[in-house]
């Protein structure tokens, strides 16, 4: 470990140079003793930090920061002969005893640090943790957590830390994979640890090390020296096995537990009530019957379910399960998304039901149920979501008359069952919208189905009045150029603006050019530029390349011909021509750059083979 990283954990490093100070003048005293005998300075040092944290260690366990001679003599044994004064002890003369003490409380605590860093068998937890945290920070100490992790790092087990901890976190649930970073050691009495799951180290010896961490999380968590369990903290996470479960050390020695996570092996389900978990288990099942056993399961405690096992026929009917008693509790959640694999069997599985309006109708039902499912209890997968999307786009480009007419009655009845701003039923307003909005595309583009502007237009203003924004710009831009309807800037204008208060780039580069130009709107250059500048932070490259002409022609904003050339130069090298042609002008006349007749008429051709 380098000395910059000692300093940057501890105010204390002053300390480190008196020890190792002292250590080497007795040294060199030890040999003027000798005759000069020359000794190994690593060898010295190592054996003087020995026999100092021994000390300290047995005036520890003694309770007395003061050792009588005769037990210093021979439980403090020493490969070196014991000089008659140490320059970190002195010899008192105490009831015609000859005591040893420390020069220094520091010191005493320093050598007491040191010597639990090094052998972490010797104490118990709940001893640990009281000398770990029996110091404030105030003039008179030293900060013994950072004290600790100094001691750790230069003892090379921050480096054995690191391989069997995944990471430290301020917050409870760790979803983060970073690796510890050597700043966060010296924090020990505060961090949440997650184990790595195949551990150089057994989890006694982590515990022991790390003392005083408020929770853990470790897949294979098994006890098996550490018989002071009980001293170890509660309110933790932990995540177990079936071995550890079924550990004969039994479900008690855990405590009270945060979470609980069995998702790692296949934990019974009536086992669950061996454990006290305050907050949130995490199980895995593979069927409803495992389901309806978990709904009278630890009523008060979300639970988090593993859907790996379950089979791709099973979900139509476990998810409007889950899904219902949510309505009436919401406490079951994913571990975390449903696969790709299980998405694409799970659709495969829906394509064999029945054509009718009965079958139709339950697909929906399903897509719709699996869709919310996915993206409102999981961290879920956008790929995972799209599939399920794409297999409601392709129901509407099937049969557009019947499906839209179910998703319609869907979606009033279940608006007026829950509420229209009830989470399910605005996933469902979103599903239907861009169904709707990606049928358009087809009819637009003749995908599948003859071309026809109208019948895209009429299914864009369907989608566009749910809310779906790129619909919205859809609509803007058939009245604009006169695609499916007449042509009128003015309706153009208001949708392109209620598209762009949602955000959609594409609405606002094209406002922009309506203010710029006066197009349906009131002219107005400074609003074109602020719309620009929301589109290209959005990396709109049409946006960049008229920011770059705004700037050139100081239209809306100061003439700066270096921000022209800035803006022209990222937009041409996505691809815009547009920006070439506005390049070689700059470099034409010296504008923003040196002028360069060569590199101007290299950027037109350029620019003029992209169009060609």
């Amino acid at each position: 470990m380098s000395d910059n990283a000692i300093n940057f954990l501890t105010r204390e490093k002053g300390l480190h140079k008196i020890v190792d100070a002292c250590i080497e003048k007795e040294r060199k005293l030890y040999e003027d003793t000798k005759e000069n005998k020359k000794i190994d300075r690593d060898e010295y040092v190592t054996e003087m930090m020995s026999v100092l944290s021994k000390t300290a260690f047995i005036m520890f366990k003694n309770g007395d920061l003061s050792l009588p001679k005769k037990i210093y003599k021979s439980q403090v044994p020493c490969k070196y002969e014991t000089q008659k004064e140490r320059l970190l002890m002195v010899r008192e003369i105490k009831d015609n005893q000859d005591n040893f003490r420390f020069q220094h409380r520091l010191f005493y605590d320093y050598f007491l640090l040191y010597y639990i860093a090094h052998n972490e068998m010797d104490l118990k937890l709940g001893e640990r943790r009281k000398i770990l945290e029996s110091h404030a920070v105030d003039a008179d100490s030293i900060n013994s957590r950072r004290m600790y992790a100094t001691f750790l790092a230069s003892a090379k087990l921050y480096e054995r830390i690191t391989k069997n901890v995944k990471s430290f976190a301020a917050s409870r649930y760790i979803k983060d994979q970073k690796p510890v970073e050597l700043s966060e050691i010296y924090n020990v009495s505060m961090a949440n640890i997650a184990i790595v799951d195949d551990p150089e180290w057994n989890i006694d010896r982590i515990i022991r090390l790390l003392p005083s961490i408020q929770s853990l999380r470790y897949r294979q968590f098994q006890i098996n020296t550490c018989e002071d369990l009980g001293d170890y903290v509660d309110d933790r996470d932990l995540t177990l096995n079936k071995e550890a479960v079924l550990d004969s050390s039994g479900a008690d020695r855990f405590g009270k537990l945060i979470s609980l996570d069995t998702t790692a092996g296949t934990i019974k389900i009536r086992d669950l009530g061996h454990f006290d978990v305050s907050e949130e288990i995490w199980i895995g099942i593979s069927s409803t019957s495992d389901f309806n056993e978990l709904i009278n399961t630890k009523n008060n405690v979300k639970i988090r379910l593993n859907l790996e096992k379950v089979l791709p026929t099973v979900f139509p009917e476990l998810l409007p399960l889950i899904i219902n008693e949510n309505f009436k509790s919401e406490r079951f959640f994913l571990c975390h998304g449903i696969d790709k694999l299980q998405i694409n069997e799970i659709l495969a599985k829906i394509d064999d039901g029945a054509e009718n309006s009965e079958g139709l109708r339950n697909k929906i039902i399903f897509l719709v149920q699996l869709h919310y499912f996915e993206t409102h209890y999981s961290e879920f997968s956008k790929e995972a979501t799209s599939r399920i999307q794409e297999r409601l786009d392709r129901l509407f480009l099937q049969n557009p008359e019947a499906t839209d007419k179910l998703m319609d009655d869907l979606l009033r009845a279940h608006t007026t069952e829950h509420g229209e701003n009830h989470p399910s039923a605005t996933n469902l307003l979103m599903m239907y919208a861009e169904s709707q909005y990606q049928l358009g595309i087809c009819f637009y583009i003749g995908t599948e189905v003859e071309e026809d502007h109208g019948q895209a237009f009429a299914w864009w203003c369907l989608s566009a009045n749910k809310g779906n924004a790129n619909a919205q710009w859809r609509v803007g831009s058939c009245y604009y150029y006169g695609r499916g309807v007449d042509q009128n800037y003015s309706k153009a204008v208001t949708w392109w603006q209620i598209s762009a208060n949602q955000g959609n780039a594409d609405a606002r580069f094209n406002l922009g050019i309506c203010y710029q130009y006066g197009i349906g709107v009131e002219k107005d250059d400074i609003i074109a530029f602020e719309l620009f500048l929301k589109a290209a932070n959005q990396d709109h490259i049409g946006a960049l390349s008229w920011m770059g002409t705004c700037y050139y022609e100081g239209s809306g904003v100061e003439q700066d011909y270096t921000k022209a050339v800035n803006m022209f130069q990222k937009a041409a090298n996505q691809g815009n021509g547009n920006s070439l042609y506005w390049l070689g002008i700059c470099y034409y006349e010296g504008n923003g750059v040196e002028q360069d007749s060569v590199q101007a008429i290299a950027v037109f051709q350029k620019a003029a083979n992209q169009d060609g």
